[in-house]
């Protein structure tokens, strides 16, 4: 459990920088606008809120072995994807988009982490395929047409 909320801080702490970074973004083109501002920061807690949600559904499916648990904390997340959207709505079409923006920071966060600076993969070579696996090139290398050729 200590390793999974390890990595669940290192994935919201980089939301809340690609967070941020968006805010930072939009003031040369909206200025400082403080309902974007209030639809970014109410999209991120959403979406914080909503991971930890479905991490929670997904330990409780595992321990329960009861797989309608998962569609269950889908909904519950939908809803709350939902409310959060028409709540920031109300507020105004600029604090809607900030709160789209919001729902995607995480996203952004873990595509950063895990997809642009992943570190698995450095200094791993492919290993060599053996010689029957190999893709053929000519239709002379399958065996059937050696057979007819002899």
């Amino acid at each position: 459990m200590n390793g999974l909320t390890a990595f669940k801080n290192k994935i919201f702490k980089y939301g809340i920088v690609a967070t941020a970074i968006i805010e930072l973004a939009s003031i040369p083109l909206l200025g400082f606008d403080v309902q974007f501002l209030y639809g970014l920061a109410l999209g991120t807690a959403i979406a914080i809120v909503n991971f930890n949600l479905m991490a929670f559904t997904f330990q409780l499916v595992l321990e329960r072995h009861n797989a309608s648990l998962a569609f269950i904390g889908y909904l519950i997340r939908l809803a709350v994807y939902g409310a959060g959207f028409i709540a920031s709505l109300h507020v105004g079409m600029i604090s809607a988009m900030g709160t789209a923006l919001g729902y995607l920071t995480l996203k952004l966060a873990m595509f950063y982490l895990h997809g642009l600076k992943a570190e698995f993969s450095k200094g791993r070579t492919v290993r060599e395929e053996p010689e029957e696996l190999q893709p053929k090139k000519h239709w002379y290398d399958f065996k059937e047409y050696e057979e007819l050729d002899n």
